[in-house]
């Protein structure tokens, strides 16, 4: 038995042998769409599924960062989709989200289907490269780009375990791939 929206619906038959109406009433149960497990799972994206309800028009998706659907990621709160899937983006980096969907047809909305949880992929650490330029007072620093990201923060110190930072140089935001000190 599926979950669902009750709707009523009159059938009415006439039988031209017999000159007669008949009157029936059956009720049928809109059922709710089954979330399936998510694809394409990335850093701040993935691709949210689920299978198709017979007769759906379209279908409403929730993503939320709470298992009690209260706190909705934004831009997507019933957001109105025709395929069975989605891709869902500008999510924050290794954060946990809950997702459930909703078929409508005609002008029924189902009840929530089953929920699903995905966490995006934590933001890596930059590949740094081994320095160049070096004098007695500075050197030149590169490091890889790595998706998503528009800024860094160097630190510089003084010794591996980087307890003792040199001035000035901790929590330093950089635009770009390089540094020269």
């Amino acid at each position: 038995m599926h979950q669902g929206i009750k709707v009523n619906l009159l059938i009415l038959i006439i039988s031209s042998l017999f000159y007669s109406c008949s009157l029936f009433e059956k009720e049928f149960i809109l059922p709710s769409p089954m979330a399936t497990e998510a694809s394409k799972v990335e850093v701040v994206s993935f691709t949210a599924h689920w299978k198709k309800v017979t007769g759906a028009g379209s279908y409403e998706i929730d993503l939320a960062l709470d298992k009690d659907f209260t706190q909705f990621a934004p831009g997507y709160h019933a957001k109105r989709v025709s395929e069975l899937a989605v891709q869902l983006n500008n999510l924050e980096a290794n954060t946990t989200y809950y997702y459930r969907v909703r078929a409508n047809i005609s002008n029924q909305t189902s009840q929530n289907s089953n929920v699903i949880t995905v966490t995006t992929k934590a933001l890596g650490r930059p590949l740094v490269y081994p320095a160049t330029e070096i004098s007695a007072t500075g050197f030149r620093l590169h490091w890889k780009k790595m998706p998503i990201v528009t800024a860094y923060v160097l630190d510089v110190a003084t010794d591996e375990s980087f307890t003792r930072f040199v001035e000035g140089y901790q929590g330093h935001e950089i635009v770009g791939l390089s540094y020269k000190k």
